[in-house]
């Protein structure tokens, strides 16, 4: 087994320096470099258009945020690759001052420091001859700051992407950065990956390092491919809403996140003289303001990183990237009382009587207040639901969502993040009760600037089902309407129905097949 693991490295390793060692002479390559490659070929077909599951029930929850175990070029299922970048911690080499450096009385090549493989003596060649790039300086500097704390994102050419990652060093080989030393989100261990191998590193908010592939293995064409799909949707989701009359958000400096977040914490500081209970923390993309224990508190916080990463996958957003402006500020109370006062002396929004409520202004800033209750598991689905308002807001444009749909995704992600909260299934059941009996959604379903709390299961009934049936259709669905699309339209465009097909397809689903929306 550890002999079939090693030759696995090995090949793995090797398919990241093949292009570069086919560009040598001929008579210095190595006889095992001399063969070709040949990319993968594509695979998958489209799938099918609206249609529902035939698995479909009202208590089934959809697979969602699915987007790791699938291509991401098409719906076929992709196994996962390795990575030709993560290399081991070198022998011989000494940490100074959170840096690696070699020292000077290591012996031999700088491959044969790592693992004394002779191909590995042909990559240090290799970088020999091509010689340091004037940037890696630049890059020492600007990571410097940022060794022992989590930076945003380490991305490599293969499409990983290390998200929010600790930078506990930085390798150095002739006073220049080589690699890297980061332990990924939630693990205890520390890997080390070639700069080589990295394509953009975002740190502080602020892209310290890009760069390009040219490697041909499958795993680096397909992240490339992944990369400009990405962009390539970017620039004509820019153009879009520019025909349509839509102005984006402004990509913000990472001198102007940090000036939004220096705003809020004023802002937090302020309100403290009024609540001086109020305790602060953070998260890499959430300020959080409490007064619950600490202790108590602490699960729920998470749960909020984590709507965060999946809406991202649901939505296709490479996750890492700077979402909010600054970041979202939760004020969490443990007594309504608190909470009602906050919101009327502070805030002044008359929110009174509700459990939580997201507030999102006009220039991109997101303030959520809530107060704990007494049930823990409705608190937490509470805390996700109100922030994801927050998210949609300020994914692309300020462009609103229809509140069913808004609502529908508030519920349904809530579910998906706390998955022991039954106020979501029982909300569906009630308001099946009501179609079944009724035969319609209710008033104004499409159209309501805010739902009746009984249509909250409808909207996310039916909201499951369409990311049941493709969660990426579902995304451009979205996303048409926040490039300045009308509802149906961009519903037909993605799933090639209306919305009275949207209505037939979820009655039947439900077993009402004659459902029909009231009159408006």
């Amino acid at each position: 087994m550890r002999q079939g693991a090693a030759r696995a490295r090995r090949r793995t390793l090797a398919a990241g320096i093949l292009p570069s060692a086919r560009s040598m002479p001929t008579s210095l390559r190595h006889p095992w470099l001399r063969s070709s490659t040949t990319p993968a070929p594509g695979h998958g077909q489209p799938l099918a258009t609206f249609m529902v599951p035939s698995s479909f029930s009202p208590g089934e929850q959809p697979v969602g945020g699915t987007r790791r175990s699938r291509c991401d070029l098409c719906p076929a299922t992709v196994a996962p690759e390795p990575l030709s970048t993560e290399l081991t911690s070198p022998a011989g080499a000494e940490h100074v001052a959170g840096r690696l450096r070699w020292r000077d009385d290591a012996r031999g090549s700088g491959a044969t420091r790592t693992t004394g493989m002779p191909w590995l003596a042909a990559m240090a060649w290799l970088a020999a001859l091509t010689g340091t790039p004037a940037w890696a300086d630049t890059l020492a500097e600007k990571l410097a700051p940022h060794v022992g704390e989590t930076i945003d994102l380490v991305e490599l050419g293969t499409g990983r992407r290390f998200v929010r990652p600790m930078l506990t060093g930085i390798v150095e080989k002739n006073d220049a950065v080589t690699g890297l030393r980061l332990r990924a989100e939630g693990q205890t261990t520390v890997t080390s990956v070639s700069l080589s191998g990295i394509v953009k590193i975002v740190a502080g908010r602020e892209t310290v390092h890009e760069a390009t592939t040219t490697g041909k293995a499958f795993a680096q064409l397909r992240g490339r491919r992944v990369r400009e799909a990405y962009e390539r949707q970017a620039e004509e989701s820019a153009a879009r809403m520019k025909a349509n009359g839509v102005e984006p958000w402004p990509q913000l400096t990472a001198e102007e996140h940090a000036a939004e977040v220096t705003s809020l914490e004023a802002f937090v500081t302020e309100v403290r003289q009024k609540f001086p209970e109020l305790t602060v923390s953070e998260t890499h993309e959430f300020l959080v303001a409490s007064d619950i224990p600490a202790a108590q508190f602490a699960p729920f916080v998470a749960n909020l990183d984590t709507m965060h990463d999946f809406l991202c996958d649901l939505y296709g957003i490479p996750t890492g990237e700077p979402l909010w402006k600054g970041k979202c500020l939760v004020i969490a109370f443990l007594n309504e009382a608190d909470y009602a006062a906050f919101e009327e002396g502070v805030l002044k929004s008359g929110m009174q009587g509700t459990h939580g409520v997201c507030h999102q202004r006009s220039d991109g800033r997101v303030i959520m207040a809530c107060h704990r209750g007494t049930d823990p598991a409705t608190f937490a689905h509470m805390l996700v639901h109100e922030t994801s308002h927050g998210f949609n807001h300020r994914w692309m444009s300020p462009q609103r969502l229809p509140n069913w749909l808004n609502e529908g995704i508030a519920e349904w992600v809530g579910t998906r993040v706390v998955k022991n909260c039954d106020q979501v299934p029982l909300k569906e059941a009630r308001a099946a009760a009501f179609m079944r009996s009724q035969g319609t959604l209710g008033p104004d379903f499409f159209t309501a600037p805010n739902i009746q709390p009984l249509q909250y299961g409808m909207a996310s009934g039916m909201v499951r089902m369409l990311i049941s049936r493709d969660a990426r259709k579902f995304a451009e669905f979205v996303r048409g309407i926040k490039e300045g699309m009308p509802v149906e339209e961009s519903l037909k465009r993605s799933f090639g129905g209306t919305l009275d097909d949207l209505v037939k397809a979820y009655g039947a689903a439900i077993g009402v097949p004659n459902l029909s929306c009231a009159a408006e």
